[in-house]
């Protein structure tokens, strides 16, 4: 077994449980790293992981496939360091601040191979945002009620600059504070009234950020919202985000209808803002190169105007009623 040769190929046809064996798998995964065949080393990582969870022995695993993986990003100049001097770390970061939004999305994304970069960046910054809101949003809940629309986007304002501000200079603003909010947005449609967020990247103007709290999908309130997204100025943005809080029993249910509200809409004339393409999960530049792995995720691409407009849609399970039965079943059983 120590010489790897074509083993992985063998392996290949083997049954799905000889896979699943985590001894066997660890000489397959090893066997993929040694012919560079990384894409499906992670592969067969996020299937044990699936059928194990997340173990200490795929954590290292995983950890293995980054360390040898040959860099194919390097860091941008004025952040590449080899001294472990204090002095030497704290103006690297000094420098990383200063950072234009591309070599901030090329730090971002070191020995990672990834086209659109600040498209690619925005959208991992807010699934993580996202995924921590996720975590937290049960302090949210009074008497097992949700919290206002408005509450969770000042949630993920604060997680979002508490995590980016300081190191990437991203930073969400409340356009209500800063005085700019209006009821007659730029195209001259309405505002929905609610908490408009946006995130700035030094001065610029980056993206929208549009959040709606959901008990169901209701046609008209998510056209409402989506609609709102293309009355702003910086429309041209690389990317914007609709964030859907559901207060739902079933979040995989409610994920598909959403699904098919957006190919409902985009074999629809009857908007301005006409959807050209769906691109779901799987075709998501992040998601197919293993960096990020969130399960409710897709974009639209929208032709409005003279220009493409991209929109991320996140959904977060703010009730999390399928978690807390689970919960619930296993302290029966003690």
């Amino acid at each position: 077994m120590r010489e790897y040769g074509e083993l992985w190929k063998i392996c290949e046809e083997m049954p799905y449980k000889f896979w699943m064996d985590i001894s066997c798998a660890r000489y397959i995964i090893s066997a993929y790293i040694q012919s560079n065949s990384f894409d499906k080393a992670y592969k067969l990582v996020n299937s044990l992981q699936s059928y194990y969870g997340m173990t200490d022995e795929l954590k290292k695993l995983k950890r293995q496939i980054e360390d040898k993986k040959i860099p194919e990003m390097k860091e941008p100049a004025g952040v590449q360091y080899e001294s472990d001097n204090v002095m030497a770390i704290i103006e690297a970061v000094k420098n990383a601040h200063c950072l234009t939004v591309i070599d901030t999305a090329k730090l971002y994304f070191r020995g990672k191979q990834v086209k659109n970069l600040v498209k690619s960046h925005l959208l991992c910054l807010m699934l993580e945002t996202t995924s921590l809101v996720s975590q937290y949003c049960d302090y949210l809940r009074v008497n097992g009620k949700a919290a206002s629309e408005d509450s969770y986007n000042k949630m993920i304002m604060i997680l979002f600059n508490q995590k980016y501000e300081e190191l990437y200079d991203y930073r969400m603003r409340d356009q209500t504070q800063e005085g700019t909010a209006t009821d007659q947005l730029q195209n001259e449609r309405q505002s929905v009234g609610h908490v408009d967020l946006w995130i700035n990247h030094n001065s610029a103007s980056m993206s929208v950020v549009e959040g709606i709290k959901i008990t169901s999908i209701n046609r008209a309130n998510l056209i409402k919202h989506i609609g709102k997204i293309f009355g702003y100025s910086y429309i041209q943005a690389p990317a914007h985000f609709l964030v859907i809080y559901a207060d739902v029993n079933d979040i995989d249910k409610t994920w598909k209808r959403y699904n098919a509200f957006l190919k409902e809409l985009k074999d629809s004339s009857e908007l301005y803002w006409k959807i050209s393409k769906l691109i779901p999960r799987e075709e998501i530049e992040v998601i197919q190169n293993n960096i990020r792995m969130e399960k409710y995720v897709c974009m639209t691409e929208h032709h409005y105007g003279d220009r493409y407009v991209n929109i991320c849609h996140i959904m977060i399970d703010i009730k999390k009623h399928p978690e807390k039965l689970q919960a619930k079943a296993v302290r029966n059983k003690r």
